[in-house]
């Protein structure tokens, strides 16, 4: 009972829409198939999500193929109150699982993100499974994004430079903006060689 799952497609646009459903709301997947069922070129803008089971928007799970090029903009979380699994749950999310095949994720942008409250974590970057084939994360980007959350964010990487860089451009979390100088200590808990880079910070 997903909401909105755009599955090993190119050039598609999700906009102006609403998600409430018993699972995850928004989402990128590539489920298999021939070598070049990419997901690339996909836009989410203008959509607002309520979740009370799961996820709300990002690359969620099944990543058994490329994915590029995949923008979140301009969207709202209302609500989202899915606690049972605070590993693998959030309301932003890069969450890499059942990887049969060594593919990328790259170029992947949350802007203009408003979550109005989160009782977990907002923010989930993840590789779930050390057994799995390598799953490259390169260029996540979050800018523009005020929320208020209950719980840190998550970064995980297991042995390996599998996160590779997560960028944050004027985040606000709890009304307090993210600064070089906090934003590990009090809004991430961090396990693996991912690198989290705080760009310069605009009005």
């Amino acid at each position: 009972s997903d909401g909105f799952a755009i599955c090993n497609s190119v050039n598609a646009t999700v906009t102006d829409c609403f998600a409430r459903s018993g699972d995850d709301l928004f989402e990128i997947k590539t489920l298999g198939g021939p070598d070049d069922a990419a997901a690339d070129n996909v836009v989410f803008s203008s959509c607002t999500a309520w979740a009370s089971k799961a996820r709300c928007f990002g690359i969620i799970a099944e990543t058994d193929r490329p994915i590029s090029n995949i923008t979140f903009r301009d969207c709202y979380v209302i609500y989202r109150d899915s606690t049972w699994d605070n590993d693998f749950l959030g309301s932003l999310m890069v969450y890499c699982e059942s990887s049969r095949h060594s593919t990328t994720i790259d170029n992947i942008l949350f802007e203009n993100i408003e979550i109005y409250c989160d009782r977990g974590r907002a923010i989930n970057v993840k590789m779930e499974d050390e057994k799995a084939a390598p799953t490259h994360v390169t260029n996540v980007t979050f800018r523009n994004v005020r929320y208020t959350s209950e719980m840190n964010n998550l970064l995980y990487s297991p042995s390996g430079d599998y996160v590779q860089e997560i960028i944050l451009e004027n985040v606000t979390a709890n009304g307090t903006l993210l600064t070089p100088e906090t934003h590990q200590e009090l809004f991430w808990n961090m396990k693996g060689n991912g690198v989290i880079t705080v760009a310069e910070n605009r009005d």
